[in-house]
C-alpha cells in the first residue's frame, strides 16, 4: 500500500528505504518492481542477516546508518541532489530527519514507520525543498489481491525474510527475530 498506492515513483527514479525490519523489505522489493534507476536500503551495522536478506530482496546498495555517511552516498549515486523516493520504515520518529536530508527538492517521503517520541529538529526542509511526505497506514483489498497477484507469479519473494519452525521451538523462533536472525519466524504445528 505505501509504495504501491501512496508512493509517487517512476521508472528511472533513486529510491531509498529505511528500514531492514519486515515493512522495510517488503517496500524495498515493492520499490524494485517499479523500476528505480537504483534501490537503496539503509539499516544497521547490526542488522546482519536482515542485511544479506535485503541483497536477496533486490537491494543496489545497501548503507549503514550508524557507520556510513548516508547523504553523501545517496548524492554520489544520483546526480548529486537526493533520491526522488524515500520511505521510511523504522519505528522512531527521529529517522524522518535523514530522510529529510537524502530526499530531493520535488521528491516524496513516504512514512510507513511511526514512533511515541516528539520530533527534535526543524522541519524546515520540508518547505525549503518542496518535499512532499505521505503517511501510511495498512492497506486496502485491492492492495491484497495485487500483493497475492505478485507472489503467485513469483515476482514477490518472500522466501528470504521467513523461516519455519515447529511449534514446540517457539523459543528459539522469536529469539531468531530478537537476535535478528531472521525477519520473520513462522511456526508450524505438528
Amino acid at each position: 500500500h505505501a509504495v504501491m498506492d501512496c508512493s509517487n515513483h517512476h521508472p528511472g527514479d533513486l529510491g531509498g528505504v529505511f528500514g531492514s525490519g519486515p515493512i522495510g523489505l517488503l517496500c524495498l522489493q515493492m520499490a524494485t518492481l517499479y523500476s528505480p534507476r537504483k534501490a537503496i536500503l539503509v539499516g544497521l551495522s547490526t542488522d546482519g542477516e536482515r542485511l544479506r536478506m535485503a541483497e536477496a530482496s533486490g537491494a543496489d546498495l545497501i548503507l549503514h546508518a550508524d557507520t556510513d555517511d548516508i547523504e553523501a552516498a545517496i548524492r554520489r549515486e544520483g546526480d548529486g541532489q537526493g533520491a526522488d523516493l524515500v520511505i521510511d520504515a523504522v519505528g522512531a520518529s527521529a529517522v524522518l530527519e535523514p530522510c529529510l536530508r537524502i530526499t530531493r527538492p520535488d521528491g516524496q517521503i513516504t512514512k510507513v514507520g511511526w514512533g511515541p517520541e516528539p520530533l527534535g529538529f526543524s522541519l524546515d526542509p520540508l518547505v525549503g525543498k518542496n518535499l512532499k511526505i505521505q503517511g501510511t497506514f495498512s492497506h486496502t483489498w485491492a492492495t491484497w489481491e495485487r500483493v497475492l497477484t505478485l507472489i503467485n507469479a513469483g515476482k514477490l519473494n518472500l522466501a528470504p525474510l521467513r523461516r519455519t519452525f515447529p511449534l514446540e521451538d517457539w523459543r528459539i523462533a522469536f529469539q531468531a527475530m530478537e537476535q535478528r536472525h531472521t525477519v520473520k519466524s513462522l511456526l508450524i504445528p505438528d
